[in-house]
């Protein structure tokens, strides 16, 4: 009865450590070695790290430095965000382009994936805090003729997994089959399921969307393929984690004839927002001239959906990363310089980072041990 009661009370102060401290606390003995890298020890770490900290996390910033030739990673916490080599990541892979596509991030894991080489299929889910990745096996469905696929990363409550969503639409004449195929990928099994879609959505999801994992499912912008060709007639499309499938839901009615060149959703204190961008041609590489952010003040109903702001972009800002906890933007401008903008000054103060435009990527971020259980990734 003891011995479990210590227990209890190790695991009580152990979940209240961070991961640096944890991989350490491993050698004390073979018990603790033991809890730490148990599934429930991890399970009950992650949920205290994130109800703890949930309005507040650090972010993971991503850009491709031209000065040192690859992709670095970077993690900010509260309103520091800075060039400091002491919140550098060590990121131990190489793309066949010149960066990943950062498909999202989960309680701390990263999803990635090499989409930029259509055939390479290489998915990566990687842990920063504990520095272990998991290369998933290559997805099952694979075709012979032209297509495209989009992935979701996110989280299933119910079974407690990670899953990597793969939807891949076959392309015939030019033209987009509205029905896809998908597959899902449970971290669990660490392998590939087809699943049957029997209500496929009425928009297609576009390459282009960034996701975003809010209440159980993941989010992305599709469009209407029997469209114009820059796919105006968008919507909101989702899938179901838990239930594995798709539903749809509108955007505010000024923005569904835009361009998905024009828009971005991202997720802000866990509301679902929209990145609505005004320049004077359709050209997708003029610099901007203006942003609009909108907010779904209640999940679910489109009626709620209020644009809070419009900033002047002044023609010179190439891309907007997201609104932070202090009220002020990170934007890149359009010579590559990220800065933060203050929404009520409209001060543009630059953060001394520079790298490609559209190879910068921000997602909130949370220290935990997730698959410290998982294949050995581990590096140095």
């Amino acid at each position: 009865m003891s011995s479990h009661i210590d227990e209890e009370l190790l695991t009580e102060i152990l979940k209240r450590l961070p991961p640096k401290s944890l991989l350490k606390f491993r050698s004390v003995s073979k018990s603790w070695y033991s809890l730490i890298t148990n599934p429930s020890f991890i399970s009950i770490h992650t949920k205290h790290t994130t109800i703890s900290t949930p309005n507040s996390p650090k972010s993971l910033l991503r850009h491709y430095s031209w000065i040192h030739k690859q992709e670095q990673y970077s993690i900010h916490g509260g309103i520091s965000t800075s060039s400091s080599s002491d919140n550098h990541l060590v990121f131990p892979f190489k793309s066949y382009s010149q960066y990943f596509e950062i498909i999202g991030s989960c309680n701390g894991l990263v999803c990635l994936s090499d989409s930029h080489r259509i055939n390479s299929h290489t998915i990566i889910l990687w842990n920063p805090a504990i520095r272990k990745s998991l290369i998933l096996p290559s997805p099952s469905i694979t075709l012979n003729q032209i297509y495209m696929f989009v992935l979701g990363f996110g989280f299933d409550f119910k079974s407690s997994d990670y899953k990597v969503v793969r939807v891949v639409y076959r392309m015939r004449r030019n033209q987009i089959e509205i029905k896809p195929q998908v597959e899902v990928h449970a971290l669990g099994i660490n392998s590939w399921r087809r699943i049957r879609i029997t209500s496929p959505p009425r928009y297609v999801i576009s390459e282009l969307s960034l996701q975003v994992f809010l209440n159980g499912a993941v989010h992305w912008i599709g469009y209407n393929p029997s469209e114009s060709d820059d796919f105006r007639d968008l919507s909101i499309v989702l899938f179901d984690m838990t239930r594995e499938v798709f539903d749809e839901m509108r955007l505010p009615d000024s923005v569904c004839g835009l361009s998905v060149l024009d828009l971005c959703i991202f997720r802000s204190k866990e509301m679902l927002c929209l990145m609505q961008y005004s320049r004077n041609s359709r050209s997708q590489w003029i610099r901007y001239g203006s942003c609009s952010i909108w907010v779904m003040k209640e999940y679910g109903n489109v009626d709620s959906w209020s644009k809070n702001f419009t900033i002047d972009l002044q023609g010179g800002v190439g891309k907007a990363l997201g609104v932070r906890d202090d009220g002020e933007m990170l934007v890149v401008m359009s010579s590559g310089d990220l800065a933060s903008y203050d929404i009520q000054s409209q001060e543009i103060s630059h953060l001394g980072i520079k790298g490609i435009v559209n190879s910068f990527h921000m997602e909130d971020y949370f220290e935990t041990l997730i698959l410290l259980d998982c294949f050995n990734g581990s590096y140095d």
